[in-house]
């Protein structure tokens, strides 16, 4: 978005859980994690959905979801791509200042 406030755009794909956005160095792309490819994505976040409707409440967490990857998107949101696509959590991604290195966290047990 600008500076303004105008011309919000979305980065992810609005499906599923997304985390840890980074803007790449140098480019016009943006760094983050996401579980859209998720093949129950909607169900999960359309249950999750209607939970908070419900007004119930839980404690805060956070799930180390075995679909979660890193993906890279244009800004102008184009060009969307999958740089780990590899079973296990990818979170918190990062690119090194030269463009050449991605950092990120990953998190790989065996999940159920």
């Amino acid at each position: 978005m600008k500076i303004d406030g105008s011309d919000v755009r979305r980065v992810s794909t609005g499906t599923g859980k997304t985390t840890c956005g980074f803007f790449q160095p140098g480019t016009k792309r943006v760094l983050f994690a996401s579980t859209h490819a998720d093949p129950e994505a909607a169900a999960k976040q359309k249950a999750e959905l209607d939970f908070r409707a419900s007004g119930k409440q839980r404690r805060s967490s956070w799930d180390y979801d075995a679909t979660m990857d890193i993906y890279s998107y244009n800004q102008d949101g184009t060009g969307l791509v999958n740089p780990t696509n590899s079973p296990g959590h990818d979170a918190e991604g990062a690119v090194s200042p030269d463009g050449q290195q991605l950092v990120l966290a990953p998190l790989r047990r065996p999940f159920p």
